[in-house]
């Protein structure tokens, strides 16, 4: 969640068997909210007005919730507390929950879901009212959502890594097995479908996993993926979508490199500690916790892509 306060920035992740949890910068964990088997988690940080002062104190966190065959929609507050406000039953035109990734497009809010089976839908959501307050009820929470419009279409395997690129117009999806597709952002007929990036015997192993942006401005930045059949991960010119390098996260210390990891995110926001911004990753391999995330300087990655 970004901040007013870059040193109170909150951290949201997923414990696939139980719920969400918050963090903060440091990695300690703020709160554990048991909501079910949350398996994708997202963010939107604008959908909440202002307060009287012009600060933004909430933000709206999505999540796709296998235990409940729902898209889940969260008030995340500045103490890094979570309030369920909307709970979207999807219907059979969907399989197994898996990913999700959030974006607004010009003044339209969506979600993008995808199940094991590679079926994806789009759709949009809002407020039924115009402005929605900082210091709303909890009655008022509950009438915060619509979803509107879903539309569904399919790739031929299981998808879970979903991110947008708002300046390009374009939607990446990880279909584990094959790798990286572009899809029209929300205009299907803007451009074709294509691969940007097929799995290999050597470098790019299935499965291909989570997707992110390294977002620098007018398009500029990096595409990022998790390559979990290598215990690598992926950094690709975001406009070019050119292969640039791989690196793993290895032991550092007392603590443990990363493997198996599924979800990832990226912020090129300068933040206390991470002038360059910040790496984070789920690292699905550990010899005491079941899972845990590591947190990786930006400046350590780039440094990595110069000299590699």
């Amino acid at each position: 969640m970004p901040s007013n306060n870059p040193a109170g920035t909150i951290i949201v992740g997923t414990d696939k068997k139980f719920g969400l949890e918050t963090y903060d910068l440091s990695g300690k964990k703020l709160n554990r909210f048991g909501f079910g088997n949350i398996n994708n988690v997202d963010i939107n940080p604008s959908y909440f007005s202002p307060n009287s002062n012009g600060i933004i104190t909430s933000a709206l966190v999505i999540g796709t919730n296998r235990s409940t065959h729902s898209i889940d929609f969260f008030r995340l507050n500045d103490s890094g507390a979570l309030f369920l406000i909307h709970r979207e039953v999807i219907g059979q035109e969907m399989g197994d929950l898996y990913g999700l990734c959030a974006f607004s497009e010009q003044g339209v809010h969506y979600f993008v879901a995808s199940d094991k089976d590679g079926t994806i839908m789009r759709a949009s959501y809002a407020q039924p009212a115009q402005t929605k307050a900082q210091n709303s009820t909890d009655d008022d929470d509950k009438k915060a959502i619509s979803v509107n419009d879903p539309q569904v279409f399919r790739l031929n395997s299981t998808v879970e890594g979903l991110v947008a690129d708002t300046h390009h117009k374009t939607l990446y999806i990880a279909e584990e097995d094959r790798g990286i597709w572009a899809y029209p952002l929300v205009d299907h007929s803007a451009f074709a479908p294509r691969l940007v990036l097929a799995t290999d015997d050597t470098l790019l192993i299935a499965d291909i996993e989570g997707l992110t942006l390294y977002d620098q401005g007018e398009g500029q930045g990096y595409l990022l993926c998790s390559i979990q059949g290598a215990n690598s991960y992926g950094v690709l010119d975001r406009q070019s979508l050119s292969l640039l390098g791989v690196f793993k996260i290895v032991p550092s210390g007392s603590i443990d490199g990363a493997e198996e990891t599924d979800g990832i995110d990226v912020t090129a926001e300068a933040l206390p500690g991470f002038p360059k911004g910040l790496f984070i990753v789920q690292d699905g391999f550990n010899t005491v916790e079941k899972q845990n995330f590591k947190f990786v300087n930006w400046s350590d990655i780039e440094f990595h892509l110069q000299n590699n």
